[in-house]
């Protein structure tokens, strides 16, 4: 499947065009592509359609092979049927397993020469094949997680259905006086009532009456009295219904959310109610920004805003004709004197005068107008100084629905204004209950059920793709010697491993794909279940070591346009924000973003890395919207349009043939860069050399797609990059015997499990590889130096876990105590750096200054002591020899100063000098290592043979130089 789709595979609005080709499907974005491509003269063509297909074996079968259709009747009995079932048609699914495998080993005959041609180098395929390799080792923690994330997970959902039955219970005592008529919420609500009905009256039975008459036989006078009651009892037996009327009394909107008697989980009162019930909004009196929230049948969830016009009796008529009547059960009064208590600004000197001769003079003789005259003027006046009432415009409106008094405007969708929301309390809209835009306004208890709503969020989306992990237990016969004679081994704890189902090569940019692991979020102390990666332990004598590459997509980008500029590294506006742009004076490039847009910084990167992937200003647009609900699209667009215009900067017709942006704007070289790419006959990765989807090649599809094109770019250049990496390391990790494993990329980060004793050789290994990947980039780009702040990696962690960062506690509801207290892990972190005059610490790590990045690593876990270990002290020597190799090869060291001594060196202040140039002045732009230069260092106890001298590597088959 992964050769399919790096070979001819799909993007996924293709798969809607090529579905919607075979079914004659009109779906809305179908069409919105049609009028696109006819409004700007887009040459298109559906030959794609020819070379590409769906990602299922009976697709890619007839593609490839020309195959008959496959039967796949048989295969539901694997997914849904016993083992009876497969016992008693055991030759008919054995057939249908081998004809299954019979197509698979045809389709790979005829992709597997077609992919070495289209992806001819072999640290492609190497790549690709240590990615599937992924393993993640568990202990007796994980089965912990899965419990005590289920324990509160049931506990808190049990408490949350308490908290909403109770708003029910209170909202269903509004039914007495109508007093729900003044609710600017619940009045819409189904409030009719089924009253209780009885058969018609008949006389009881003989049996019974031959009983009475018994007891009336009876001496004792105080017994008949009491056998009269209980015949008047008897003779209304037969008045009650058979089936008697559900709930009766009660408001048809709360017995929907009541079982019935004979429900296999049925419970007292209405205990089907839940956050996906659409009366719950209105239940928990949700405002957005201060507005109440209203359901409308064509818009979805609104919110009402105050209309402060006062149109005359002919324009209500005119509106009455075009409209209908307006809904005169809405509670104007009570929706008003909320709005005061909520909005008192919007009603501020909001008077508005009763006629128009406060705009148009005492003169002015409003009968003798027509009345769309009349309607003209009004409009006029609200937009007027004097008369403009309101400045809420918020998200997609108005809208008259019919309601007095207030307009509607739509809750802000992710995917545009035009979309309906379904609810606002789904996971989309989390963030806005953090940052207060949606809030309760029935009480502390509704505002409780808000908060563990979103508390339960992760969990309830995640359940059950996480229980779905196979953990597979070992035996202590299965595992190795290493672990079992470990002092840190326990016989009485479980030891075993998940194999991620990773695909490895599952988009058309050829980045891997896995439900839950490759997109597991980090520990969110609001979260149940959100510390999921953090339960990844190490084996006794095992430690992770990785690190997160940094600004890996956007380093890749701005290197593109530094060579399609002028080839030298930082010599375009983005390539010298990325090089010497500082977060912390704000001189990087999401903070100029974010003070142009107006936004977070992290949301600016959002901002970034969607343009930079190809979105244009329509996206930014939504994005706009979504982070500040309370800008008008206007405003969004006013906004865009400007980021736009200093970034990507706009289009310039340079010949009637070729388009390029306008060199004067920051990512202008980027994009022009990019683009080239993207529209050559044959686009393939500047690194590696890899092509892209043939159905994405300009001959297949002319000038349509080019968004996912130029995304194809970037991406699949970050995926070589991840190649280079891996490979790399396996073979640094073969060459010195670094006893480890790949365990697994999450983005832009790698995690390897290495034996203890090897851990800090890892952490150097993987410096070394950061080095080596970013050299090949530049080399092959022509650019035949590299900037000190992207050669190593800003840190490499050495862990037990595999949290993001050593530091984090993990805290959640579900691990309350945090891996100090309640796995034993304790919250210290040694740094490592190479920089003058530090030393083993505590605490966070030093943040790099600005082109003098440091070598440097961090080890989460042990604890802390006055004195290094042996271990220690010699993982820290092999650093202190690695930097003084660095400066006797490729530094100029200052004039009078001699290279220090590496024998008496003081592990724990490490030397580390600026490196220059070798040939020339610093370059003024940023200071850079030559990569020119051969390595002829002779001290075989440095670095070896095999990553000092630059021997036969897995990109570099004659033994040249670094970089050559």
């Amino acid at each position: 499947m992964s050769l399919h789709i790096a070979i001819c595979g799909l993007t996924s609005f293709q798969r809607i065009l090529y579905q919607s080709s075979k079914t004659d499907s009109s779906r809305k974005e179908v069409r919105e592509h049609t009028e696109r491509q006819k409004m700007f003269n887009m040459a298109a063509s559906d030959e794609w359609k020819k070379v590409g297909g769906m990602n299922n074996l009976n697709a890619v079968y007839q593609l490839h092979c020309n195959g008959k259709l496959l039967d796949k009747e048989k295969r539901n009995i694997f997914v849904e049927g016993t083992m009876e079932d497969v016992r008693q048609d055991y030759q008919a699914l054995m057939t249908y397993c081998a004809k299954d495998v019979l197509a698979t080993h045809s389709v790979f005959a005829k992709l597997w020469p077609e992919f070495f041609e289209r992806f001819p180098h072999p640290v492609t395929l190497g790549g690709m094949l240590e990615m599937g390799s992924a393993y993640l080792p568990v202990n007796s923690i994980w089965s912990r997680y899965l419990e005590h994330a289920n324990a509160t997970y049931l506990e808190l959902q049990r408490e949350l259905r308490k908290l909403l039955i109770s708003l029910a219970d209170e909202a269903c005592h509004l039914l007495e006086d109508e007093q729900y008529k003044n609710d600017p919420w619940l009045w819409d609500l189904d409030w009719s009532v089924s009253q209780f009905k009885m058969n018609k009256k008949a006389s009881g039975s003989k049996k019974k009456k031959c009983l009475l008459n018994f007891l009336y036989n009876q001496d004792d006078e105080a017994r008949k009295e009491r056998m009269e009651i209980l015949e008047q009892v008897y003779s209304t037996a037969s008045r009650v219904p058979k089936n008697p009327t559900f709930m009766a009394g009660y408001p048809a909107w709360y017995r929907e959310l009541c079982p019935r008697p004979n429900d296999e989980d049925w419970y007292p009162g209405p205990s089907n109610i839940s956050t996906q019930c659409r009366v719950t909004p209105k239940l928990m009196r949700l405002t957005w920004d201060g507005y109440p929230v209203h359901f409308d049948q064509t818009f979805g969830w609104g919110y009402l805003v105050p209309s402060f016009k006062e149109p005359s009796e002919i324009e209500k008529e005119l509106a009455e004709q075009d409209q209908g009547e307006t809904n005169s059960d809405f509670p104007v009064r009570a929706y008003l004197e909320f709005m005061k208590k909520s909005k008192p600004l919007l009603f501020k000197d909001k008077e508005m005068p009763a006629d128009l001769n406060h705009f148009l003079g005492q003169n002015f003789d409003q009968q003798a107008m027509e009345p769309q005259e009349v309607i003209l003027h009004w409009d006029a006046a609200r937009d007027h100084p004097k008369g403009k009432k309101s400045d809420a415009s918020l998200g997609d409106g108005p809208y008259d629905i019919g309601l007095p008094g207030c307009l509607f405007y739509r809750i802000p969708h992710k995917d545009g204004d035009k979309k309906r929301v379904g609810n606002p309390l789904a996971k989309d809209y989390l963030h806005r209950v953090e940052d207060g835009t949606l809030q309760a306004e029935t009480g502390d208890h509704a505002n409780h059920a808000l908060l563990l709503s979103k508390i339960c969020s992760y969990w309830k989306n995640n359940q059950e793709r996480i229980e779905g992990q196979m953990a597979v237990w070992l035996k202590k016969g299965e595992l190795p010697k290493y672990v079992t004679k470990h002092s840190d081994y326990k016989e009485y704890e479980q030891y075993g491993a998940i194999v991620p189902r990773l695909v490895v090569a599952g988009t058309i940019t050829r980045r891997a794909v896995e439900p839950t692991w490759l997109t597991a979020s980090n520990a969110y102390p609001d979260r149940i279940g959100s510390e999921l990666k953090a339960m990844i332990h190490t084996p006794p004598g095992y430690h992770f070591v990785g690190a997160d590459v940094d600004s890996q997509e956007l380093w890749i980008a701005a290197v593109l346009g530094d060579a399609f500029f002028m080839k030298i590294h930082g010599c375009t506006a983005l390539g010298w924000m990325t090089l010497q742009g500082n977060k912390a004076d704000k001189t990087d490039l999401h903070s100029k973003t974010a003070e142009l847009a107006g936004v977070s910084r992290d949301q600016a990167k959002i901002l970034n890395y969607g343009r930079i992937y190809g979105a244009g200003q329509a996206f930014a647009e939504q994005l706009l919207m979504q982070f500040n609900p309370s800008i008008t699209p206007q405003q969004a667009r006013i906004t865009a349009k400007d980021m736009f215009r200093k970034t990507k900067g706009e289009r310039n017709y340079v010949n009637c043939n070729f388009l390029k942006s306008v060199v004067c704007c920051s990512e202008s070289h980027m994009f022009n860069a990019l683009e080239q790419i993207a529209n050559s006959p044959n686009p393939t990765t500047p690194v590696l050399g890899c092509r892209i989807s043939k159905a994405l090649e300009p001959k297949f599809v002319l000038d349509d797609f080019l968004t996912s094109r130029v995304n194809w770019v970037v991406q699949s250049s970050a995926v070589d990059y991840l190649h280079l990496m891996l490979v790399c390391m396996r073979w640094l990790m073969d060459m010195h015997g670094i006893n480890g494993r790949f365990c697994i990329s999450i983005h832009d980060e790698v995690r390897y499990l290495v034996a203890s004793p090897d851990r800090y050789r890892a952490a150097l290994a993987l410096h070394i590889t950061n080095l080596l990947t970013r050299t090949m980039f530049a080399f092959r780009l022509k650019m035949h130096d590299l900037p000190q702040s992207v050669a190593f990696f800003s840190a490499v962690d050495v862990d037990v876990c595999l949290r993001k960062e050593v530091t984090m506690d993990c805290k959640t509801p579900s691990n309350p105590h945090g891996l100090a207290e309640g796995y034993g892990i304790p919250k210290v972190l040694r740094s490592y750096n190479n920089s003058a005059h530090s030393a083993v610490r505590t605490g966070s790590s030093k943040v790099a200054e600005p082109n003098s990045r440091s070598l440097n690593f961090r080890v989460g876990h042990d604890l802390l002591i006055s004195t290094p270990s042996e271990e220690e002290r010699e993982g820290m020597q092999l650093f202190s020899k690695f930097l003084i190799a660095l400066e006797k090869e490729f530094v100029e060291l200052p004039t009078g100063e001699e290279a220090p001594d590496e024998s008496v060196l003081d592990p724990r202040s490490l030397s580390y000098r600026r490196w220059r140039w070798l040939q020339g002045p610093v370059d003024p732009l940023v200071n850079t290592v030559s990569v020119n230069t051969q390595w002829t260092s002779t001290n075989e106890s440095v670095l070896q043979r095999g990553v000092r001298k630059a021997e036969k590597t897995p990109w570099n088959k004659d033994g040249g130089r670094c970089g050559r």
